[in-house]
């Protein structure tokens, strides 16, 4: 089941600057959202990598000794939104999946664009309600770095309005049923 949080339309950021460099699969609580990372990713200072978009520790793939394959983002409620910076350099696209309790909901991609310098970097912003993103690689070896996730949790809906929902529809019911006693 979810974690009851109250949605709002501020975003709650996840960076990696509070991890460890070298860290595998971290797991982050911000604002009562909770991150766990799955499969290949491990957290890196890109500072010297000449990103522009990206700085300080983010998660990545084959380097500060991590393997190539797929990540999965695992929050502990639906997301509505989730923005995110990546850099990828290699030929290949990595796939990305979103996923509702193991459901299909969309699907998008991170794309290499040749040129120089020989990685392309951009932000991608994903939409729907979600509670797992996975990257898939394809079996490629495709690089890629994610870094100032900004995820917006789904509207939860309170208790008092499922409880009028419910008198409304009872109420429906009985009006249905007296008509047809009539």
């Amino acid at each position: 089941m979810f974690a009851t949080l109250s949605a709002s339309a501020t975003p709650i950021v996840f960076n990696f600057d509070a991890d460890t460099p070298g860290a595998p699969n971290p797991s982050d609580t911000v604002g009562g959202l909770t991150l766990s990372v799955l499969g290949a990713g491990t957290v890196c200072d890109v500072s010297g990598d000449g990103f522009t978009s990206l700085s300080g520790n983010a998660l990545i793939t084959n380097d500060c000794g991590g393997t190539y394959g797929g990540t999965i983002l695992e929050f502990s409620s639906p997301l509505s939104s989730l923005t995110f910076d990546y850099a990828i350099s290699g030929s290949d696209p990595v796939g990305i999946l979103y996923l509702l309790d193991g459901q299909f909901v969309g699907v998008d991609s991170l794309t290499y664009t040749p040129g120089d310098p020989p990685s392309f970097e951009g932000s991608l912003t994903i939409t729907g309600l979600f509670n797992d993103v996975l990257f898939d690689t394809g079996g490629s070896s495709s690089d890629y770095a994610l870094d100032n996730l900004s995820a917006v949790v789904a509207p939860v809906p309170e208790p008092s309005s499922i409880a009028l929902l419910a008198t409304g529809m009872l109420g429906f019911a009985g009006l249905v049923r007296r008509r047809f006693k009539a």
